[in-house]
């Protein structure tokens, strides 16, 4: 669900929450540089930007693996991809 659509800002708040104290997550600010790489994801592979957003964070921050459930992920080869579909059933 979409809290933030529904007029939930007590669910979006959870999540921020949720977020922030999540072991073994790291939330980087989009930066300038970010924004330029994933401009770049973006062109090369036709991802949505928010797509390429993401990806180009974690590339920046040495991420090796990204988890997802979109499988134009996997066009990026300089990151492994995971598909959670693959793996639950």
């Amino acid at each position: 669900m979409r809290p933030l659509q529904l007029g939930r800002q007590d669910a979006a708040d959870d999540y921020e929450t949720l977020l922030s104290y999540f072991p073994n997550l790291q939330l980087e600010p989009v930066s300038r540089s970010i924004l330029l790489e994933a401009a770049g994801l973006r062109a090369r592979y036709g991802l949505r930007s928010p797509d390429a957003i993401q990806l180009a964070s974690g590339l920046q921050t040495g991420a090796t693996l990204a988890v997802t459930n979109d499988g134009a992920w996997r066009k990026v080869p300089d990151i492994k991809t995971l598909i959670l579909s693959d793996w639950v059933s």
